[in-house]
């Protein structure tokens, strides 16, 4: 199956050349361009990674970063911020916040598509791991249940 992203960016044609790049790689993409409809889109489903512009009408992309990464249930997607300013203390912050990675607009077409392959090896393999995890928890339970009824 292929990956899920989202893209939210208010630029249509930033928005639509990601989404075309991405598209011609196997990619499932949908977009929005405000951040009421990204909230919206994200609540019906989890994107398996999401470009969010830094600019965003309604509210600001760091703003929006900050409630994804503070939600449980988002906070592990990965999120590449997307700029076309190049103020240094946006990247820094959007970094501290919790983004996977900060892209000056316009992307060149190869940097995006290998960041986007290299956070989802990340989160597939975050996947897996956690996966292992619980599997070993729940093994270590079942032992010490096994354990707990010999001794009775």
């Amino acid at each position: 199956m292929p990956s899920q992203i989202l893209i939210a960016d208010d630029d249509a044609v930033s928005r639509d050349a990601a989404s075309s790049i991405l598209c011609e790689h196997g990619y499932e993409v949908s977009s929005v361009s405000s951040a009421r409809e990204l909230r919206h889109t994200v609540s019906a489903a989890l994107p398996d990674l999401l470009l969010l512009d830094v600019v965003l009408p309604d509210v600001g992309g760091l703003e929006v970063l900050a409630q994804l990464k503070g939600d449980p249930r988002s906070r592990d997607v990965p999120v590449l911020m997307l700029s076309s300013q190049a103020r240094e203390d946006a990247s820094e912050r959007a970094l501290g916040l919790g983004a996977a990675d900060y892209l000056r607009k316009p992307v060149k077409p190869r940097d995006l598509l290998a960041r986007v392959q290299a956070q989802l090896r990340i989160r597939a393999l975050l996947d897996r791991q956690r996966a292992a995890l619980r599997a070993a928890e729940e093994e270590l339970s079942r032992v010490r249940e096994e354990a707990e009824s010999r001794r009775k």
